[in-house]
């Protein structure tokens, strides 16, 4: 009988330690899902979201910015070539992280070059 009840302590304390765990990764995603929200604010300037106050491009945007398929960015993003946030089965793709990837994939581009591949996608004022 005090097998029993060692074992049930130790599945009590597995489960214990799995919804810990759980819960602390739902906490992350929800200050992810806030910290996203906020760049909604800018929404109508043209801005786009943003995640610490930096600009966050989807793979529409890429498709558009690089002139390149879905699927092209999927093999960058399964490559790890190209980095990215993924928010409800959603992939963005920060604006740092996409310079960096053009610097590498395009030798001596300048920093006005790469400017002109977010330009490509910039979103009017409504």
């Amino acid at each position: 009988m005090e097998d029993t009840s060692m074992n049930e302590t130790l599945d009590r304390q597995t489960f214990i330690n799995a919804m810990q765990q759980m819960f602390r990764r739902l906490d992350a995603q929800d200050e992810l899902i806030a910290r996203l929200l906020e760049g909604r604010e800018t929404a109508g300037s043209g801005i786009g979201p943003t995640l610490d106050g930096e600009r966050l491009y989807d793979t529409e945007d890429l498709c558009l910015m690089l002139h390149v398929s879905k699927r092209t960015i999927q093999r960058y993003r399964l490559l790890g070539v190209l980095p990215y946030v993924q928010l409800r089965k959603k992939a963005y793709f920060k604006e740092s992280d996409i310079s960096r990837f053009l610097r590498r994939q395009v030798p001596g581009i300048s920093e006005n070059e790469i400017g002109e591949y977010f330009a490509r996608i910039v979103k009017p004022n409504k």
